[in-house]
């Protein structure tokens, strides 16, 4: 057995006892029937994650039928719990109070009550707002009653800002509940941070790099190679860049991209190597 396999190894009997006992020796169940899967095989098991909690029909403000991304909305959820969807994708923020919900960004395309771009509201506000002006918003404390009720969905985070905050917010207020979250990183250095907080399941997303350290698939596989993962994640424009995909192949984790809804696109890069993909398709 490899170093690095073992490590998967000794990781996933770790998971199995911090799911079953919290530090003040009382029996929290995660309910989950494969909470053993090492990072390795979580990724293997990823064909599409559903990003933002899917694309929503509805209307704009001139009454027109319309399709909507990234509403993190409870009408999401929804769809999502109906289609059986696992691997969810949500967008986590700060309200103006600091508390954690799901929106992708504060700009006024998502509320009436958003005025100005950045401007945030309080977590009272927004619960009383509408996403798109139609769709329910969700805050962190819903995320939790969703996977309490669907004990087979993991969650993938996206936070847009102070991402080792906010996962420490959830690992110090659900522990119980780490082991339902893919954690995105979108650096090197939160790769100990986060896993010190008791993600066992991370994935390694590069929007944030520079097109110079998204493109030096030689050092990206070899961080792949040096530490456990769920996936690397990035845009699908990388794989026509030239030598990435041969470069990226053998890095021995699965290979994410985004945001592909495109069919004949989607069929491209699964044939290409691609282990799965971000959609907001609400495919299973």
């Amino acid at each position: 057995m490899g170093l690095r396999r073992l490590i998967q190894v000794i990781i996933a009997v770790l998971m199995i006892g911090t799911s079953l006992v919290s530090c003040d020796n009382t029996v929290v169940s995660d309910n989950y029937p494969e909470v053993s899967l090492s990072a390795t095989e979580l990724g293997e098991k990823i064909k599409y994650i559903v990003h933002g909690a899917g694309k929503l029909s509805g209307v704009n403000l001139y009454g027109e039928s319309k399709f909507f991304n990234v509403s993190n909305s409870a009408e999401g959820l929804k769809q999502c719990k109906e289609a059986g969807i696992d691997f969810i994708e949500l967008d986590f923020n700060y309200t103006s109070d600091g508390r954690i919900v799901c929106i992708h960004d504060w700009f006024p395309s998502y509320s009436d009550d958003i005025e100005y771009e950045g401007d945030k509201l309080s977590y009272d506000e927004f619960v009383k707002t509408k996403i798109y002006r139609q769709y329910t918003p969700v805050t962190l404390e819903n995320v939790m009653e969703y996977l309490e009720e669907n004990e087979n969905v993991y969650i993938i985070t996206d936070f847009k800002n102070d991402n080792v905050a906010g996962l420490e917010y959830i690992a110090a207020h659900y522990p119980g509940k780490l082991s339902r979250f893919i954690a995105q990183i979108y650096s090197e250095d939160e790769y100990d941070k986060v896993g010190q907080l008791g993600y066992k399941y991370i994935i390694y997303t590069l929007y944030r790099l520079s097109w110079a350290e998204k493109t030096d698939y030689d050092h990206l596989k070899a961080f792949a190679e040096e530490h456990v993962l769920v996936g690397l994640t990035f845009s699908y424009e990388l794989c026509d860049v030239e030598g990435f995909m041969n470069g990226i192949k053998d890095a021995g984790t699965a290979l994410f991209v985004h945001t592909v809804d495109d069919p004949e696109l989607q069929k491209k890069y699964f044939d290409m190597g691609i282990t799965g993909l971000y959609t907001n398709e609400v495919i299973k």
